[in-house]
Formats: structure tokens, sequence, C-alpha cells
């Protein structure tokens, strides 16, 4: 290429004058550069997951009690992600919310790993406990008391604390 070859995209250089900006530059000429630029800002999410999976599982708990605070108005959520944050073992597991039912994960990726779930006590219906959020119940209790609740399901309290603390891979 001589020193008068022009390269570049000429692209749509229609009445838009798409593709132009390239157009015109010398052979071996560089567009010139900008400072640097923050195009993507990461989530508190993807922060937690770089520092690892117990960080994200702290995180999603810190997120379940905020959610309970923002929601005077439903008490029976907020009784239970008291009793289930107050049982060490739960603790340790990936915890997420689907209307108002609490979901608990052995790994804290997406897709998680639904061990079991529990639908607060609302509008006179008892705390139930399922397989998954929103499946058919398993067990049911009036109250929000762990011990209790445990005995319910007695089978996935089993499976969900076998697992010990979320990991971060399915």
């Amino acid at each position: 290429m001589g020193p008068g070859h022009r390269v570049g995209y000429r692209g749509h250089a229609g009445p838009g004058g798409c593709g132009q900006s390239w157009c015109g530059l010398r052979a071996r000429q560089k567009p010139a550069r900008a400072g640097p630029v923050a195009l993507l800002h990461t989530s508190e999410r993807a922060e937690a997951h770089d520092r690892g999976s117990a960080a994200v599982v702290g995180l999603q708990w810190r997120k379940m009690q905020e959610q309970a605070d923002e929601a005077p108005e439903f008490p029976g959520f907020g009784l239970l992600v008291e009793a289930a944050h107050a049982d060490p073992r739960l603790r340790q597991l990936h915890v997420y919310s689907s209307h108002w039912t609490l979901g608990f994960s052995s790994c804290t990726g997406f897709p998680f790993r639904n061990e079991a779930a529990i639908a607060p006590a609302h509008n006179g219906r008892p705390y139930r406990v399922m397989k998954h959020p929103h499946s058919n119940a398993i067990g049911e209790t009036a109250t929000a008391d762990m011990v209790e609740l445990r005995t319910v399901f007695a089978g996935e309290y089993s499976v969900l604390t076998r697992w010990g603390p979320a990991r971060g891979k399915r």
C-alpha cells in the first residue's frame, strides 16, 4: 500500500453517511483513543461470585432479610426468613424467593438445584413445605419454628443439609 492509499469501511455511505467514519484514514493511521470508558456495570451479586460461594450465600441471606423488612404487611415471610436464617445448616445454603416462597439450593449458580421450599403462612393458611417452589405441599405447620418445620419435612431436610455449604457449580 502506498502512502496515499485509503483504507476503511465504506459500508452504507448513502444519505445517512453510515460507515464513513473509517473512510479517509490513511494506511497505518490509528484512530484517536479516548480515555478509559466504563462499559460494564457489575452487580453486587456478580462481585460476590468473584469472592466465592460463601459470599454469594451471605449476600442472598442479606437480600432476603431486606425483602422481609420491606414487606411488613406480610409478617409470615419475615418470620420464615428469620427462622430459616437461625438454622446453621440452612444458613449455609443458597436461599432465594419466588412469590414469597423461600427456596433452598445446594449451588449458587443458575439454574439452581432446588432442594426444598417453604411457603409462609398467609391468610389463614399454614406454612407449607414443598420439594420445589410452587409445587404440592409435602407437609404443613402452623408456625415458623424450625424444629417443627424440620419435623414436617424430615426427609427433605436431610437432603437439604447433607450437601454442606452451597457450591458455585451445579
